[in-house]
């Protein structure tokens, strides 16, 4: 939503269908809660994740690690 790929008078549906196509796939995990009925959160194998930063980092939509090399999160302008 706030990077601009999912519209907002829809994003609840969109996100539900994104986490369970990613959950089929084999990208996402669901963590299950047994006092709920949908999963609240979700995790992801190690590779994945790294994938996804590499991506991230490649497409240039984050910025990860300051130029001191601590982590943290710059938006991209887009």
């Amino acid at each position: 939503i706030g990077e601009g790929f999912i519209l907002c008078d829809d994003s609840e549906n969109s996100i539900t269908r994104i986490l369970d196509e990613f959950s089929k796939k084999g990208l996402l995990e669901p963590v299950e809660d047994e006092r709920k009925l949908r999963p609240s959160s979700y995790k992801m194998e190690p590779h994945v994740h790294s994938a996804v930063i590499y991506l991230a980092k490649l497409m240039d939509l984050f910025v990860l690690y300051s130029p001191k090399g601590k982590l943290f999160m710059k938006r991209s302008a887009a």
